[in-house]
């Protein structure tokens, strides 16, 4: 295989769920890749070349950012800022920024699509997600001649995956109390579908300048009840053990949480003018929970709780009832997210990109 070097591929987040999938399309494809990893080389980019810091790169013709920081919203403000200097500095024509469909999702209802305004409201992480959009989109209205695609997923499933270690464990327990019985849209998609569409979106570089967007989507057809029937499903494959899992319907009028207090403090973060003072305390509530869940998982210890419920910015995810409409042209999900079996990297396609 020859190596593109005349179309270097700098990619942040590399060692990542989404990032080693997108980076191994790359090395199939023969771009010059150069990783930001703080895990140093990767087994499976071994014609890679990787660095720990953005100003060892000096190579960069087009930069894929993925990587984020779910402990430290500083710290993805601060990386930001490095990649608009590497851009800068060695000529960079494009970026591809990740961001999430949850910038659209807290109040929208109906039909989405790129150009629907963003969320007025939301948690660390969706603020976090919008200012970085919008810094994207300055860097490109700077750079009249350059490119940026803004990528914005829904529900990303596949091993490793954030969703998918959630589904696992609500798999565990007896009842999943969801809104409206989980009949709402899910609208999942693959992260080898996702991995796809960032190597479409990168190649569509020469069509165009400025500042493009595109939801990553799953079939609307597919609902919340289908997630949770789906991981349960994996669950037994991965345990040996029958999944005791019944989803039922949330019977609350909170609309972050089924306690008043808990939902009127919600709501005083999310919705009102004391949110940008109040996001980063509860975001740090939130950090001190998943720390303790990690490390719970470590020591094997059996959550005490059989049920669960949504919470949070999880219960709008799961009570909003809107379908997608995407614009990145050529693509579209190939890998069915209803079926257990193919959620296995050797038969997905992840590690070696399946041709046609």
């Amino acid at each position: 295989m020859s190596i593109r070097s005349d179309r270097s591929v700098f990619v942040t987040g590399a060692s990542g769920f989404i990032g080693k999938r997108v980076a191994v399309l790359l090395q199939d494809e023969g771009y010059k890749i150069v990783l930001l990893s703080r895990h140093g080389a990767i087994a499976a980019l071994s014609e890679a070349e990787t660095v720990s810091n953005v100003e060892d790169c000096d190579t960069a013709e087009y930069i894929i950012h993925i990587a984020h920081d779910h402990f430290n919203g500083i710290a993805n403000k601060q990386l930001w800022t490095k990649l608009e200097t590497l851009a800068d500095r060695v000529g960079t024509k494009g970026i591809i920024v990740f961001s999430s469909v949850a910038v659209h999702v807290p109040q929208f209802k109906g039909v989405l699509t790129e150009a629907d305004p963003y969320a007025r409201h939301g948690d660390d992480y969706v603020a976090t997600k919008i200012w970085l959009e919008e810094k994207a989109k300055a860097w490109a209205a700077r750079n009249p001649t350059r490119s940026v695609w803004i990528l914005r997923p829904t529900i990303v499933v596949g091993l490793g995956g954030n969703w998918t270690m959630h589904g696992l464990d609500v798999a565990g327990k007896k009842h999943a109390h969801l809104p409206f019985g989980g009949k709402n849209p899910c609208c999942a998609v693959h992260v080898q579908d996702v991995a796809e569409a960032t190597l479409k979106a990168l190649n569509s570089f020469s069509e165009f300048t400025g500042a493009r967007s595109s939801i990553i989507s799953g079939p609307d057809h597919f609902t919340w009840l289908d997630f949770y029937e789906l991981h349960s499903k994996l669950y037994e494959r991965m345990s040996g053990e029958k999944s005791a899992l019944r989803i039922c319907e949330l019977r609350s009028d909170g609309k972050y949480h089924d306690s008043f207090l808990h939902d009127v403090f919600y709501r005083i973060a999310f919705d009102s003018i004391f949110s940008s003072a109040i996001r980063p305390i509860l975001g740090g509530m939130r950090q001190l929970v998943r720390r303790r869940r990690a490390q719970n998982r470590k020591v094997g210890e059996t959550p005490i709780d059989d049920s669960w419920t949504p919470q949070g910015m999880s219960r709008i995810f799961h009570s909003s009832q809107f379908t997608t409409r995407a614009n990145l042209s050529g693509w579209g999900p190939r890998i069915p997210v209803n079926d257990a079996s193919l959620m296995d990297d050797d038969k997905s396609g992840t590690g070696r990109r399946q041709r046609e």
